[in-house]
């Protein structure tokens, strides 16, 4: 209760911090308290509704009520805001599977307004989530080249396939395939976190970081990119240590 007695007194002095309120939903979640951890992301979104961490938060708090489609509905309001997260996708994969819709076709109009022609390519984007989040990689980049032989300028698709050659272990496959992601989307920071995230398990600390500095350019706050270059740096360091021991 000391962290949520924290966060109440907080609310008490601010009833308008969404920040605070999605702290508490965090606490009450931890503890099982579901009920009311919804009503406190509910209340996050009521004063600030863009926020996608809430949104997936909540998903995962409905999921543990057994209430699967709004679930879903959370999820996709999620990625409608911020489509490059790959957890919001693997959760939303797994509350799909949980409902056994994992092969039935989904209401994409639910995640974005798109052109008839590319909702095919988007439900291939979407199985392929689904496969991504129970570990059936191949499968995963199958849907996901599905999806990029209707829309290629699709640099969700790229990216996300290029994080399910990555978890097969083919980094240099993975790095072309956000390249392709960066080229569309340039400003994505999220792309080049994930690149570096590839060349450093693949050892190619300078390459890494490289990504992570261009990361940090767009996005000051991002603590994956901040995090990788303290990766990088200790690994660089071990490095010369080790060249000093020899």
């Amino acid at each position: 209760m000391g962290f949520q007695h924290c966060y109440d007194k907080l609310l008490e002095i601010n009833p308008k911090d969404a920040a605070a309120w999605c702290s508490k939903g965090d606490v009450l979640f931890e503890n099982g308290n579901f009920e009311e951890a919804l009503r406190a992301y509910d209340k996050a979104i009521g004063i600030n509704p863009k926020d996608e961490t809430v949104w997936n938060n909540r998903g995962l708090t409905l999921v543990k009520l057994n209430r699967f489609s709004e679930a879903i509905e959370s999820y996709d309001k999620a990625i409608e805001i911020n489509p490059a997260v790959e957890k919001i996708w693997s959760n939303k994969g797994l509350a799909l599977v949980r409902m056994k819709q994992a092969e039935e076709k989904i209401d994409l109009q639910k995640i974005t307004s798109v052109p008839e022609g590319k909702k095919e390519s988007l439900e291939h984007l979407v199985m392929g989530n689904t496969m991504y989040s129970m570990g059936m990689y191949e499968n995963a980049i199958d849907s996901f080249n599905k999806s990029l032989q209707i829309d290629s300028g699709n640099a969700i698709a790229w990216n996300n396939k290029a994080l399910a050659l990555a978890k097969s272990g083919k980094f240099d496959e993975a790095v072309v395939c956000y390249d392709k992601a960066i080229q569309i989307d340039p400003n994505d920071y999220v792309f080049l976190n994930n690149k570096g995230n590839a060349f450093y398990k693949k050892g190619n600390i300078k390459e890494a970081m490289k990504s992570y500095e261009l990361a940090i350019k767009l996005n000051p706050e991002s603590r994956t990119a901040k995090g990788g270059m303290e990766m990088c740096l200790k690994s660089l360091k071990n490095q010369e240590n080790n060249g000093r021991d020899r």
